[in-house]
């Protein structure tokens, strides 16, 4: 398999990148900052589970695509399943910032024990902050966790968080 990465950059030369690696049986990523200088900071990398989990701590992506639109942006869009579930991702760049925009979803034919994206963290600086208007978001000095609000059993659950760079050095 193939890896792959984003780069969002912010008009004031800030830049996050988002790297998709092959891991096993799923691609997981790892979220950085960029100096000019081209040092790179790992500042998040998603936790990935088992080949044997129904409910992984992160969504189980076994497909990558990466698109370009017309004015140049590119989208990764990812897809994957794990016991009866079916997930689909996207993340896009955002013009001018340093962030990107996560929108996730699940197909679930019975009632989830663990749905969502969480986080290693891997700076002590709070470099990344991670927003989300559908959901939950619990952090800690290692980790960070976002819950999506599930209604029903069997739907489609579907949350949508930023990842934007904080500091303007990293």
């Amino acid at each position: 398999m193939r890896n792959e990465s984003l780069e969002s950059a912010c008009i004031d030369g800030r830049l996050l990148r988002v790297e998709f690696n092959w891991l096993g049986d799923r691609f997981g990523h790892l979220i950085s900052a960029v100096h000019k200088s081209g040092e790179i900071r790992p500042l998040l990398e998603s936790i990935e589970g088992a080949a044997t989990d129904n409910w992984p701590p992160s969504p189980p992506l076994q497909s990558l695509s990466i698109e370009t639109f017309p004015d140049g942006r590119r989208v990764a869009l990812l897809v994957g399943m794990a016991g009866g579930s079916h997930w689909s991702a996207s993340v896009e760049a955002v013009p001018d910032r340093a962030e990107f925009l996560f929108d996730l979803a699940c197909r679930h034919a019975k009632q989830p024990t663990c749905l969502g994206n969480q986080y290693q963290r891997l700076s002590k600086s709070r470099d990344a902050s991670v927003i989300s208007n559908e959901g939950n978001v619990t952090e800690s000095q290692t980790a960070i966790t976002i819950a999506p609000r599930v209604v029903a059993a069997a739907e489609t659950t579907r949350w949508k968080f930023t990842v934007r760079l904080l500091n303007p050095e990293p």
